[in-house]
């Protein structure tokens, strides 16, 4: 546990996502309605189905902005999508078991995603993921230390709970 908090903690901040990754596009059409994943412990958000591909193609878990969800989960079948992904998925294309990573998604005209939010969408839902293993980390060695009484142990839990409120609902730092 030591080891988590010292090395990931620390360095998972200075971690990001690369923007600079080529990108391949493909133009899609929806043989089945979008199925969105329910749930934390997945890694997706929302899989569509093409008519032409048997891959999956996945929408990861936090790379969406916050006004897109509905705009995507209500796609009609039948609806041609212009997706982009990344050269190594390209080579995927194809092959039913190999999922296939969106990074930045357009129906017509209208961008749902692009490859910056995806990348910093990213960033920020894997720095809130790793915010929460940090504080949980130091709190259960805090509380196996026994180095401070109850009280203040829900003190620092209320009081990281609601910032993490106050970020959530001023956007600040996380998504």
């Amino acid at each position: 546990m030591l080891l988590f908090i010292f090395l990931d903690f620390p360095f998972g901040f200075m971690a990001g996502t690369k923007s600079s990754t080529k990108l391949n596009q493909i133009r899609i059409e929806l043989r089945k309605e979008v199925q969105t994943i329910k749930g934390i412990r997945g890694s997706i958000d929302y899989i569509l189905y093409d008519k032409e591909f048997k891959n999956r193609f996945v929408i990861v878990k936090g790379s969406i902005s916050e006004g897109n969800h509905n705009l995507i989960a209500d796609l009609p079948i039948g609806t041609k999508v212009d997706v982009f992904i990344a050269s190594s998925d390209y080579s995927n294309l194809g092959t039913s078991k190999n999922d296939i990573t969106i990074r930045q998604i357009m129906v017509g005209n209208k961008v749902l995603m692009s490859k910056e939010e995806f990348s910093e969408n990213t960033g920020l839902y894997g720095l809130r993921v790793r915010l929460v293993k940090g504080f949980t980390g130091i709190m259960l060695i805090i509380n196996g230390l026994s180095l401070i009484s109850k009280k203040a142990n829900y003190l620092i839990i209320g009081i990281f709970i609601g910032l993490i409120i106050l970020m959530r609902i001023m956007d600040i730092g996380l998504y």
